[in-house]
């Protein structure tokens, strides 16, 4: 946190409205630590490895996909999630990265392949089956009860409720 060429004294002047003075101090004392720097190398690293950049800020997925499905007035498949997820909120449709929009149209792709030959014979229902699949063949099954595309932590029980998951649902 401390920036090269400025003082301690000209950082703790430098508060940032409606922070008191004192928590200022032991915020800029914190993030001077040696176990914060630590911390800050170890993040930015790990920032360095992320192959698909959410755009989704401070909002959860799961609440993302739940404004998404009231907007549309349906449930969204999970390859439908992560296009949302990623794209650039500039209303561009451009996607975080090229890496994200690769893995995207290579999905598109394989539901094309899916899809039954007179494409006005599925239903939307029939549409969103195929897209989960293909998004599991892409991105791989969920690990450890966790489920991908809806953030840490996020599990089906969590999700759905505990007895629609026994229920095999």
């Amino acid at each position: 946190m401390v920036q090269e060429g400025r003082s301690i004294e000209a950082i703790y002047e430098n508060n940032p409205p409606g922070v008191h003075d004192d928590q200022w101090k032991w915020l800029v004392d914190q993030w001077g630590t040696p176990q914060a720097a630590a911390q800050s190398e170890k993040a930015k690293e790990s920032r360095t490895k992320v192959r698909y950049p959410h755009t989704a800020g401070r909002t959860g997925y799961a609440t993302l996909n739940a404004q998404f499905a009231e907007k549309e007035g349906r449930e969204l498949s999970r390859l439908e999630q992560f296009r949302f997820q990623h794209l650039r909120k500039d209303e561009t449709d451009n996607f975080s990265s090229d890496a994200a929009e690769q893995v995207y149209d290579e999905a598109c792709k394989m539901v094309k392949d899916y899809m039954p030959i007179p494409e006005s014979s599925s239903t939307p229902q029939d549409n969103v089956a195929i897209e989960n699949e293909v998004y599991t063949q892409v991105f791989g099954p969920d690990k450890n009860g966790k489920m991908l595309g809806y953030g840490r932590g996020m599990t089906k029980s969590r999700l759905f409720g505990y007895g629609s998951v026994t229920r095999g649902s």
